[in-house]
């Protein structure tokens, strides 16, 4: 009679790619390129620098090479639109930058990067220092896109493998 051992090991693996989706709060920033617009007492067209951080609501997909059960580098993609701002241009942002994902499962992410919005412009040949005799220049005004950046915080609703 044959007696056969067999020996098992155990082999673990990790890796492969991950993508998630999230919500976020981040913070978009247009800098100069956010301006809003005034007329001054003696009819001169003014603009104040629109440089602060505008709070979002944010949805966000964070894409990321899978090294760590705790945490994780990767990039993240998202699209986001301002919750507060009388004064900011309304409209959807588009998001793009790197991510640190951390946690259990990595549900929680940290993002930074390019943000690309809408601004307000002054329209019909008009620009800051011209004189003119209209009261307000919110019909000389118009949204177009341009580059900004955000910071964020965004939490994990689904995994996608």
């Amino acid at each position: 009679m044959r007696i056969e051992r067999f020996i098992r090991f155990q082999l673990y693996s990790k890796g492969g790619f991950k993508i998630n989706t999230g919500i976020a709060l981040t913070v978009n920033n247009f800098g100069d390129n956010s301006q809003d617009f005034y007329i001054a007492e003696d009819g001169t067209i003014g603009a104040d620098s629109n440089n602060h951080f505008t709070p979002n609501l944010s949805t966000m997909i964070n894409f990321y090479p899978y090294t760590g059960k705790n945490f994780n580098i990767g990039g993240t993609f998202g699209l986001s639109i301002p919750i507060s701002g009388e004064n900011n241009a309304k409209g959807v942002n588009f998001l793009l930058g790197p991510s640190m994902h951390f946690g259990s499962k990595s549900r929680l992410s940290v993002s930074g990067g390019v943000a690309y919005g809408p601004v307000k412009k002054l329209t019909n040949g008009l620009e800051v220092g011209d004189t003119t005799t209209f009261g307000s220049v919110d019909n000389f005004t118009k949204n177009v896109y341009d580059f900004g950046y955000f910071f964020g915080i965004s939490f994990s609703l689904f995994d996608i493998n």
